[in-house]
């Protein structure tokens, strides 16, 4: 399968070693988790936007832009869930 993670084994790397790559892949993780919620915010004011104004052309947006309307809806659902926390 092309998009199968492999486990990545720490303990083959000194203890030092191996908690700087831990906190590097946590880091990561946090920066990929906040642009998710960013691109959610973005895709929620734009498709307000275009509801409010009656245009209707979200999806045709959506597709222009490279996004799939399934995923575009997942950041969305992401971005609400956060912020009614």
């Amino acid at each position: 399968m092309a998009n199968e993670v492999k486990t990545f084994s720490y303990e083959q790397l000194d203890e030092n070693t191996a908690k700087f790559l831990r906190a590097k892949e946590n880091n990561m993780r946090e920066i990929v988790g906040r642009a998710y919620t960013e691109l959610g915010r973005e895709l929620k004011e734009a498709q307000e936007c275009l509801a409010k104004n009656r245009y209707g052309c979200f999806r045709e947006w959506l597709r222009s832009i490279g996004i799939k309307k399934d995923a575009a809806i997942r950041l969305i659902q992401r971005y609400e869930l956060i912020v009614s926390k």
